[in-house]
């Protein structure tokens, strides 16, 4: 800012030349403060002093300045110009809705809303001093030269404008915007039809080249179009074979800022066709908003991942698949494996039924998986749940378990680990750092390296952690852990595992048989059939069974599920032995004979209703004709009853020529 200058046609002197130039900083803060100076604009900080009046200030002060710069008035042109500067809310209204959609609003709206303002002071300031020179015959020729010096002397902090220097360049302007109003400021391609060199094939082209798998950068596009315009390089459609025509008039030329502007403009269809679906679906495509469940277990989401703080001796990262309660973000089942196959996602899945059935808690309403792993169990093992919910493969923000994964990783995980984070994170907390080895191989990095099972011990440790930290939103939840929330919280319409359908997929298996009609032998026990009706649904003769089972959280099983040819026949619960002394009972023996007993006459009833339905038969033989070995007497046949000659010798040579 000047040091004289002009503030609501006062003329003022700026504080900073005051205490430098003219006196000590604390004798300017002593005026001030006692009100010798009247200070017409206070400031803030070194580029903007505030302006002290100069009429106002003692005579004594005025001397100095006199004589230390002379006459002040001459220092600055009186600018007449601002008694007509008045606000103009018509002009920010029109170009706030203009620039709605402009990343820079903030830096143009000022100076565009100042051009109309300056340029409205200064059609109504030439039309007075052409009207007062007009009664007084003189010349209005060189009005805009007076005008133009006074706009070049308003304060751009005050009226931060962009309008011309020159008088002609400003004479022009300001008709511009009488006969044209608001547009005639904007940009030539923002609010006027000013000519325009971009076009539709020329934006093809540009958007084409930015497309190649080469991802070139802006100014090598701008490079490669000016070379195909110059005939130095030929541009081919790869699906079509057509030759583009560097010949044709509308491949006009462009500047690298056009170049920079279409491609800025068509960001997210270039990321569509050369950044892949991931990098796209993240940056630019549009993504659900939503808002949590209201009880627990309403949705459960799963996702495998690596446990990358660590790797095993054998250089091999431990998988993990977690089981996540997307309304407690408590994590309700875990498995760990050295692979990442289904069976990782099937271990998840029977700690999840421990967990649940441990609580005396249902089966999930609703469970939200991506095809990796579990597309084998459409039909089999996801119908347990109400609804399925499949996400997208590339789609990671869809899917809860991303989010849940991230809050352990970056929570519980980076507070009892090192090197937990990525070489290519933003936060440079989370961004972690790679001691490379110098080896014949030169690929080779330092790690932290331990055993598989003290890798998974630790993990099991920090979900045990995890699950008791305080929940996120405190605020619904003051105190109370993710666990707390979990259980005080259930959905009240969850329904019952089907224990039989989920122990077929996540159980372990024993192939066995059913023997005496009543019991099966796996894990060194005996095992007693629930109900007699199984015996019914056997294949005939074939009394070979799989029995299927699960544990609980401490490690008990209540029941084998026996399947038969892949179809489900019924349980069998641990055999209830009783003491051979009847001296000895206690209320469990007398409860287990029972259940024994009853299993007895029930077999022995379903016999008996055989028995009725059996009737006993006596085998009577079917005595044959009797024969004997007397010999039988036979008339003897005669020529004349029979037609025959019988021979007369024994010479069959010549009783064959007979008989021929």
């Amino acid at each position: 800012m000047a040091d004289f200058t002009y503030y609501n046609n006062k003329l003022c002197v700026s504080s900073k030349w005051l205490s430098t130039e003219l006196m000590s900083y604390y004798t300017y803060n002593y005026y001030v403060k006692n009100k010798k100076f009247k200070v017409i604009k206070r400031g803030g900080g070194a580029d903007n002093p505030s302006l002290i009046d100069y009429d106002t200030m003692p005579q004594r002060i005025k001397d100095k300045i006199y004589a230390l710069v002379g006459d002040p008035y001459k220092k600055v042109v009186s600018n007449y110009l601002m008694r007509f500067i008045t606000p103009d809310a018509s002009a920010r209204m029109y170009f706030a809705e203009q620039l709605i959609h402009d990343k820079n609003v903030d830096k143009k709206l000022p100076t565009l809303v100042a051009n109309a303002e300056v340029l409205n002071a200064c059609i109504e300031l030439y039309k007075n001093r052409r009207q007062f020179r007009r009664k007084l015959g003189g010349e209005t020729t060189n009005i805009w030269e007076s005008i133009s010096a006074e706009v070049n002397n308003l304060d751009k902090k005050l009226y931060p404008h962009s309008l011309p220097k020159s008088k002609d360049a400003l004479r022009k302007k300001a008709k511009e915007y009488k006969d044209n109003s608001y547009p005639s400021l904007l940009h030539g391609n923002r609010g006027n039809k000013a000519a325009q060199k971009r076009n539709p094939k020329i934006d093809n082209l540009i958007i084409n080249i930015a497309t190649m798998q080469t991802k070139p950068f802006d100014n090598v596009v701008h490079n490669l179009y000016d070379q195909f315009r110059n005939g130095v390089l030929i541009v081919a459609d790869k699906r079509t074979g057509e030759i583009f025509d560097y010949t044709d008039p509308d491949y006009v030329y462009i500047s690298q800022g056009t170049v920079w502007n279409i491609i800025n403009e068509n960001r997210d269809l270039i990321s569509s066709l050369r950044d892949g679906s991931y990098h796209y679906s993240h940056h630019h495509r549009p993504h659900h908003n939503r808002k949590p469940a209201k009880f627990s277990l309403s949705k459960i989401s799963l996702d495998d991942r690596d446990i990358m703080h660590t790797k095993t001796n054998q250089g091999e990262r431990v998988m993990a698949y977690y089981v996540f309660d997307t309304m407690s973000t408590a994590i309700i089942g875990q498995s760990h494996s050295k692979k990442k196959d289904e069976q990782l996602f099937i271990d998840a899945v029977a700690s999840m039924y421990r967990f649940l059935n441990n609580y005396g808690l249902g089966i999930p309403m609703q469970a939200e998986v991506e095809h990796h792993l579990v597309n084998n169990f459409k039909d089999t093992l996801m119908p347990i749940f109400p609804i399925t919910h499949w996400c997208n493969p590339t789609n990671s923000q869809e899917k809860w378990a991303e989010t849940g994964v991230r809050l352990k990783k970056y929570g519980i995980e980076k507070m009892r680990h090192i090197a937990v984070g990525r070489h290519y994170a933003k936060n440079e907390k989370n961004k972690i750092t790679q001691q490379k080895i110098f080896d014949e191989e030169n690929n080779n990095y330092k790690e932290r390296k331990e055993t598989y099972e003290q890798i998974v011990a630790w993990d099991l440790e920090d979900i045990q952690l995890y699950n008791n930290e305080l929940h996120p939103d405190q605020k619904r939840f003051p105190d109370k852990t993710r666990l707390q929330v979990l259980l005080e919280n259930v959905n009240p319409k969850l329904p019952k595992f089907p224990a039989h359908i989920l122990a077929l997929y996540a159980g372990k298996k024993i192939t066995t048989s059913i023997r005496r009609n009543s019991y099966i032998k796996a894990l060194n026990e005996k095992w007693i059939l629930s109900d007699i009706s199984i015996l019914d649904l056997l294949d005939r003769g074939n009394k070979t069974v799989q029995a299927y089972y699960m544990s609980d959280v401490n490690g008990d099983i209540d029941e084998m599920y026996l399947y038969q040819n892949g179809t489900y026949i019924g349980t069998a619960v641990e055999m209830p032995y009783y003491n051979t002394a009847n001296a000895e009972w206690e209320a469990l023996d007398k409860e287990n004979y029972t259940k024994q007993a009853s299993y007895v006459a029930k077999y022995d009833k379903r016999i008996k209703d055989k028995k009725e339905n059996t009737t006993r038969v006596e085998i009577i033989r079917n005595e044959p004709e009797q024969y004997t070995d007397e010999p039988v007497i036979v008339d003897e046949v005669t020529p004349e009853n029979d037609g025959w000659q019988a021979p007369v010798t024994n010479d069959y040579a010549e009783r064959a020529l007979k008989e021929v």
